[in-house]
């Protein structure tokens, strides 16, 4: 079932939206709007893209997209361009979110990302998360980042070894743990780290594809 949890965009709308963002956590979203400052900061042809949501210009939706059902086609019937970005995961793709994929790119304004790396937190660089959570972690694109740091935390505290851990105990803690990082980890960015996570410039391609229909307005 598809969960909204709630529009990302802070305050009431000033403007009128021009587009909308799709993604499946308000962690994302906080990781985005923080790498999205950061790229700003070196391009401003690149959108902060929480200043355009907080303008009422740009609708963040979190939302489940590995289940879609009607709530989505509510989404897609709106006549805006869209944006949505899909975890890539560990795993095969459910069918379900296939064939959203195939429903979205049908429509020449809307765009369906699946990202290159498993999912935003692999985004971050392994200096900003030692500096905040003092956890060594090799992050590459197929690491489960928050799982990985949640292991190192609980290893100086008077928790059994994290394999001993039921699995949804350490669903739970990973699930927490992507959370601080969306908000701790992220503020030890920088665009030299982020260019050493992100060579080819994914994050900065996704930023384009709403700064274009920003311009349209």
């Amino acid at each position: 079932m598809v969960q909204v949890k709630h529009s990302m965009n802070m305050g009431p709308p000033r403007g009128q939206f021009t587009s909308i963002v799709g993604m499946e956590s308000q962690e994302d979203f906080r990781l985005l709007f923080r790498l999205a400052k950061i790229l700003h900061r070196t391009d401003r042809n690149l959108p902060d893209v929480q200043k355009h949501a907080k303008a009422g210009e740009v609708l963040c939706v979190p939302c489940d997209l590995s289940a879609p059902n009607g709530f989505v086609d509510l989404f897609l019937s709106f006549d805006l361009p869209q944006l949505y970005l899909f975890s890539r995961g560990s795993g095969p793709m459910p069918e379900a979110q296939r064939e959203l994929i195939r429903r979205i790119r049908q429509n020449p304004d809307r765009s369906a990302v699946i990202l290159r790396q498993r999912a935003l937190t692999n985004y971050l660089h392994s200096d900003a998360i030692y500096e905040e959570f003092r956890a060594l972690v090799a992050v590459n694109d197929d690491s489960d980042v928050p799982a990985e740091v949640a292991r190192q935390v609980t290893k100086g505290l008077k928790f059994p070894a994290w394999d001993q851990l039921d699995p949804q105990l350490r669903s739970d803690l990973a699930g927490a743990m992507a959370i601080e990082l969306s908000i701790k980890a992220s503020r030890r960015m920088t665009a030299e780290r982020l260019a050493q996570r992100d060579p080819d410039g994914e994050v900065a391609g996704w930023l384009r594809t709403i700064g274009t229909s920003l311009n349209r307005s």
